[in-house]
């Protein structure tokens, strides 16, 4: 029988109450998000928008150790199950979730950084699972409504970084353009050398500067992950 948690160096992610279990998606944008522009913050506030079982904001509370991080999840089970895996974690003082959509989530604080994972699959069939799909689809957020949102609780200096699928790139940053946020860096992320990248980790601020790339290789062959896939996941992942 599989476990139903995912286990960390540091931490463990239980998910049997959640519809999207831990997958790569959020492990990368955990550990591709800049964070040096931090450097300078003392105790920056961090939000996770769809926190699901929390492993976001658990790899971004081990990568800053003096981060106060909130997770915002609209579903309930999965909000239980990231308070649980907080509570959890070696970094329980400095982990929240709220329950609440973004639209309405209206904290008293504006954050440093902002992460998200969003919902994608916009406009293809839904399946029958409803938690799922809430997870999956774009019904409950739209991109339009992430980049509003992220535009009022992103502090002055503050940056905002997503994962999503290359193909929507330009839809999120043309929403985003309109809310004042500029995309400054794009990670690009090949599943292998011989594919085109399937996802990308965009980062915005409200600075209007040039844009900078950088790529990642997943596997260098089947089942052989690159060396760079592991030198970034080494502090994490129990094995690789």
């Amino acid at each position: 029988m599989a476990n139903n948690y995912f286990e960390f160096k540091q931490f463990k992610v239980y998910q049997d109450k959640c519809a999207m279990k831990v997958g790569t998606d959020g492990v990368l944008l955990g550990l591709l998000s800049k964070v040096d522009f931090l450097s300078s913050t003392p105790n920056p506030n961090i939000l996770d928008i769809g926190a699901g079982t929390g492993v976001v904001s658990l790899i971004a509370a081990q990568r800053l150790p003096n981060a106060v991080i909130t997770a915002v999840e609209i579903d309930a089970d999965s909000a239980s199950q990231a308070s649980d895996n907080f509570s959890l974690s070696p970094f329980a003082s400095r982990l929240s979730v709220i329950q609440s959509d973004i639209q309405n989530f209206a904290p008293s604080t504006k954050y440093d950084l902002i992460l998200c994972n969003p919902p994608f699959y916009n406009g293809t069939l839904t399946c029958p699972d409803s938690k799922r799909t809430l997870a999956r689809h774009a019904l409950s957020l739209s991109f339009e409504e992430l980049a509003s949102s992220a535009a009022r609780l992103l502090s002055d200096n503050g940056q905002f970084s997503v994962i999503i699928p290359t193909y929507a790139a330009e839809e999120l940053t043309a929403f985003c353009l309109t809310k004042g946020l500029y995309a400054n860096h794009i990670t690009k992320i090949f599943p292998n050398r011989n594919k085109q990248p399937k996802r990308v980790v965009i980062q915005y601020s409200r600075q209007n500067i040039p844009l900078l790339e950088s790529e990642l290789i997943i596997d260098d062959a089947p089942s052989q992950k690159s060396a760079e896939f592991k030198a970034l996941v080494s502090d994490y992942y129990l094995r690789c």
